[in-house]
């Protein structure tokens, strides 16, 4: 995702947590990806499919790395 960000889709990925309180440290970072899409057209269909490529190319990477990601 930072990849295709840098090569200009307009999208961002970001870190979440809960603040490291005693035992749950490491336990909750999860990540988001911000996805804005841009239609003047607003069509549905349009947003769908990009979306959908989107999805394949995560799972492609998943299947690649599969170290990189947790249960």
């Amino acid at each position: 995702m930072r990849d295709a960000a840098r090569a200009g889709e307009p999208m961002q990925v970001r870190s979440l947590a809960l603040p490291p309180l005693g035992n749950q440290f490491g336990k909750t970072l999860r990540f988001t990806i911000d996805y804005f899409y841009v239609d003047s057209e607003e069509d549905i269909g349009k947003l769908l499919s990009k979306v959908g490529g989107l999805a394949d190319s995560l799972n492609d990477a998943k299947g690649l790395y599969p170290q990189a990601v947790g249960p």
